[in-house]
């Protein structure tokens, strides 16, 4: 029911639907009481009766940016380069130079896999799990990616070898198909070490099921920063080897938003009383049996997409012109990722002993460098001849300057609120994988938890200073506060099983969500002590996220089991729907006194922030993201704060340089 009064109303809340797509920020697992989820109110989301509702980014995949020093020992690589408008682009991949003739490389291969073991019990092994009579270990070892097969591009035949050395032979046709016509760059056969049991903290992962097969995810900061180097480090690999670190059925989650399936990364040690580091050059892939019920990207699309970047860019550290998805007009990179343009392609299948394994197009150096015509074989920019030109420069990004917040020491940043005083509240992961709360004022950062609390989400600030949002601490679920002058006040609305809430106006108004005892999400509104409880005409679980000091509130509402969410507003005691146009998910994350929204929008590939004044959306990327999420805007001077992706989670506030975009 709508409170009577405007005065004592005003705000929302996060929510984390499952993956920060599914925003849904508040969010709870309905077995929260046996669990220490640490990380859940981001990653992971139940509707109360412990059933995920995952949502699968199909074939989504991270790259980390690395270094690529002139000593290092690592992988045998050369060097090129190109320009474009005036500026120079340097490049290294792996083998020779295809311009000094014929030459075959062939590089080791360390093969590790990995059982992931959750805190529910549940294992994913794949040296034992059976997926269509084999292991997913045996079936990548069976693949095109280590198995030599005919390959042919347009009528042209490339070679008879694997399908990493056939798309660069097909790359490089203008030197293959003269002067180096036995060039070759083949991984050998691998050395597959004994399975890795990794142990799952609760709070870095979990699993849910589907088609009758189990799933886990997994917090990437807990892959990437703690979990893989120790691997590595347990493994010593020779640093002139590719490691592939595999498993099965496993997605990993960043920043809420799920999942990247595969990665390719390096990383540098310096060898003590040398000069010389040692780079190692690795692979996480996981692998999805045909059929299942979540990707597209099954059995060897996944790793054979690492192996292709891999050998393209082995240190992560091509930079190229800033280029445009090909299919998404609203996501742009700026590096030398050959499968990225054409991760939400077509699948293409190859047979291989009497089975059918699947893989995605690659594109082409010529795509990247904007060669006219290609040299590439055939003139194609592309293996399977899906791009039919070279890349389209990125957009000018040039509406907003972006500063990026790091809290130091920490591995990964999240912003979520500013005040017209450009104060900037969030949370952090340290390297213990526990989060905080931090306050960044005047330049400088301190952190901050509610008594008790093992993991603390901060989710917006007033222009009073007082700051909201929700923790967990030895209860079994999460709950509210509001943090003013240095007195933590708790939030719990009566009854529920998890109290988030999402925002503060100057009225000191909160607004947020809560779950009730059947896994249903309702919305509050908080003051002094006493709830107001909303009800949008909707579905039957709502959140809010915004409120000004005007009443005005933003949400989200969605349906028990359904993955979908969609953005609402409510303006003088009247809902609306709410969301970006031509755009399948929005979410509102906050509203300014002169009625500007800002918040995140999903297309078919990613997330991108975006403000909206009237009838004008304006997207909001901060450059070679591989997301970006807005959360918050200030009532002045119009910036903007959020976080993004790109070699890990980092804060942003952008700061409008067009005047018409400061309110």
């Amino acid at each position: 029911m709508k409170p009577q009064s405007k005065q004592s109303i005003r705000q929302s809340r996060n929510c984390w639907l499952f993956f920060a797509a599914h925003l849904l920020l508040f969010v709870v697992f309905a077995q929260a009481a046996a669990q220490t989820m640490l990380l859940s109110p981001e990653l992971f989301d139940s509707n109360g009766s412990g059933q995920f509702r995952p949502h699968i980014f199909t074939g989504r995949f991270l790259e980390a940016f690395g270094k690529n020093s002139a000593n290092s020992n690592t992988v045998q690589h050369w060097k090129g380069k190109f320009r474009w408008q005036g500026e120079e682009y340097a490049f290294s991949m792996v083998g020779t130079d295809p311009a000094h003739g014929s030459v075959t490389t062939t590089v080791p291969v360390i093969l590790v896999p990995v059982r992931y073991v959750f805190a529910d019990s549940s294992v994913l092994d794949p040296s034992t799990d059976i997926s269509g009579g084999v292991t997913p270990l045996q079936s990548i070892l069976n693949s095109p990616v280590f198995q030599d097969r005919d390959y042919f591009v347009g009528g042209v035949f490339v070679g008879h070898t694997q399908l990493a050395d056939a798309m660069q032979r097909a790359n490089f046709w203008n030197y293959v198909s003269s002067n180096a016509p036995d060039y070759h760059v083949r991984l050998d056969i691998p050395t597959v070490l004994p399975t890795q049991t990794v142990v799952v903290p609760a709070g870095a992962g979990d699993t849910f099921s589907s088609g009758g097969e189990t799933f886990g995810i997994i917090d990437e900061d807990f892959v990437f920063h703690q979990n893989n180097p120790q691997l590595l480090q347990l493994i010593n690999p020779d640093p002139r080897a590719l490691v592939i670190l595999f498993s099965h059925n496993v997605g990993l989650a960043s920043g809420g938003l799920c999942c990247a399936l595969g990665l390719h990364f390096s990383l540098e040690s310096k060898v003590q009383g040398n000069s010389i580091n040692n780079e190692i050059t690795y692979i996480w892939s996981s692998y999805f049996a045909p059929g299942n019920p979540l990707t597209h990207a099954t059995d060897i699309v996944p790793l054979s997409h690492e192996v292709a970047e891999w050998m393209n860019d082995p240190s992560n550290s091509n930079f190229v012109p800033p280029w445009v998805y090909p299919r998404n007009p609203f996501q742009d990179q700026i590096n030398l990722e050959v499968e990225d343009p054409l991760v939400s392609g077509s699948v293409f299948n190859l047979l291989l002993n009497g089975q059918t394994y699947h893989v995605q197009d690659m594109a082409f150096l010529p795509w990247f460098t904007r060669t006219a015509p290609s040299t590439s074989v055939n003139g194609q920019y592309s293996f399977f001849n899906q791009l039919r030109g070279y890349s389209e420069p990125a957009p000018d990004s040039s509406d907003y300057s972006f500063t990026q917040i790091d809290v130091p020491g920490a591995i990964s940043t999240r912003p979520r609120g500013i005040n017209r005083y450009g104060q900037i509240v969030g949370n952090f992961t340290n390297t213990a994988m526990v989060r905080h709360g931090f306050l960044l004022s005047d330049g400088g950062f301190s952190t901050f938890d509610p008594p008790g609390a093992f993991s603390t989400t901060p989710t917006q600030i007033n222009d009073a200073g007082q700051i909201v949002g929700f923790y967990r601490d030895s209860s079994p679920f999460s709950r509210g506060f509001v943090l003013s002058g240095g007195v933590f006040t708790p939030i719990d609305v009566p009854g529920s099983i998890g109290t988030f809430p999402g925002g503060i106006n100057n009225h000191g108004d909160v607004v947020g969500g809560y779950v009730d005892i059947l896994g249903v999400e309702h919305s509050f509104i908080w003051n002094s002590g006493h709830f107001n409880y909303i009800s949008p005409p909707f579905l039957v679980n709502s959140e809010l996220h915004g409120i000004n000091d005007h009443g005005d509130l933003a949400g989200v509402y969605y349906a028990n089991g359904s993955p979908d969410i969609f953005g609402f507003v409510e303006t003088g005691s009247t809902f609306a729907a709410y969301s970006f146009p031509n755009q399948p998910l929005t979410f509102p994350w906050s509203v300014t006194n002169h009625g500007v929204i800002v918040g995140t929008f999903q297309d078919d590939f990613t997330f991108h922030a975006f403000v909206n004044g009237g009838s004008n959306f304006v997207r909001v990327d901060v450059p070679g993201a591989g997301f970006t999420q807005g959360l918050d805007i200030d009532d002045d001077q119009g910036r903007i704060v959020g976080y993004f992706f790109r070699s890990g989670t980092h804060g942003f506030m952008a700061t409008p340089i067009n005047k018409t975009l400061k309110k």
